[in-house]
């Protein structure tokens, strides 16, 4: 999460140098899915890079030991980056992708 000079946190498009806009990403992360549970995989992505996405649309699948979630998106925008793929292994915490907020 992007913060401004007085700590509070950035919302929607903020000015940048030569008061150009610059789009503030917020991250998609895996959440404590409980005491025991300190990784999940990967198992589908929704959405690919460049879709626009709506606040608490479903985006990714992830898989645990005792369930499988759908991860819902955290922010509205554009779906800029994809930093796990199908299949691979995440720890709690970790960054799945990233929403470039508009």
């Amino acid at each position: 999460m992007t913060t401004g000079a007085d700590g509070a946190a950035a919302t929607g498009k903020e000015a940048g140098v030569l008061g150009e806009e610059v789009s503030v990403t917020v991250p998609i992360v895996v959440p404590q899915l409980g005491v025991e549970i300190e990784e999940a995989q990967v198992t589908e992505w929704l959405k690919a890079v460049g879709d626009r996405i709506e606040q608490g649309e479903q985006v990714v699948v992830i898989t645990t030991p005792k369930a499988t979630l759908e991860l819902e998106a955290p922010a509205t925008g554009v779906l800029a980056a994809i930093a796990a793929g199908v299949d691979e292994i995440v720890k709690v915490g970790a960054t799945l992708g990233t929403i470039a907020e508009d």
